[in-house]
This record gives structure tokens, sequence and C-alpha cells, in this order.
């Protein structure tokens, strides 16, 4: 499953699918499940569902990262997202829209705006 949420922690995820992870949890659920995992966050975080747990439990980067991004230095990420950050102001002063009524949004690994 891919969702907007852009948060380290499972919970809002959880939040988000709350009425499947609550028909997974329930007893007779028509089969088991294999692997469930939730990617969010511009595929930042991964979680895995724990049956055990009824929920989400976060993945290491490491156990899903490919390992060409997990060698990415962090000046070279910031770098990128830099360049992102001022292509979004320019592309929204072009479209007209007030700096005033531009948020950027700013993550570990991605940048957006909201307007």
């Amino acid at each position: 499953l891919v969702t907007a949420v852009g948060d380290p922690s499972p919970e809002p995820f959880e939040k988000r699918l709350m009425g499947l992870l609550k028909r997974l949890q329930e007893k007779g659920a028509a089969r088991p499940v294999g692997q469930l995992y939730a990617v969010g966050g511009q595929c930042n975080y991964v979680f895995r569902y724990s049956p055990k747990k009824g929920g989400l439990e976060p993945m290491p980067r490491e156990q899903w990262a490919p390992e060409a991004m997990r060698e990415w230095e962090p000046d070279a990420i910031a770098k990128v997202l830099d360049g992102a950050q001022a292509a979004l102001r320019i592309g929204a002063r072009q479209l007209g829209i007030e700096e005033a009524n531009v948020k950027i949004i700013r993550k570990e690994r991605a940048v957006g705006l909201l307007y």
C-alpha cells in the first residue's frame, strides 16, 4: 500500500489504514496475511504489518532501500533538496502564486509545496 503520509512513526499510517488493520485482526479472517507493507513519505518510510502487534512496525532502511540509495551522503541529499525547493518557489512565482500563500514542507529526503 502506498499513502501520502509523511511520518517516520507507524501511528499516522495505522490511523489512515484503520479499517483494513481492524479487519486483519478479526478472528476468522478469510486467510492469513502474508506480507503487507505500507510505504509513505515519498517512499522514505516502509512499515510491515505485524499480526502479533495487529499493526504496523517500521522497517530499517537497510532492509528495503537499494544499495545505491543507502550510500547517498547527507550533504548530497541536502543539495538536491535545496535545488528542488528553489525550483518549487520559482515555479510558484511563475504561476502567479504569492509568496505569502506558499508553504514549503521540507523533510529528511523530500520537499514539497502547499498552496
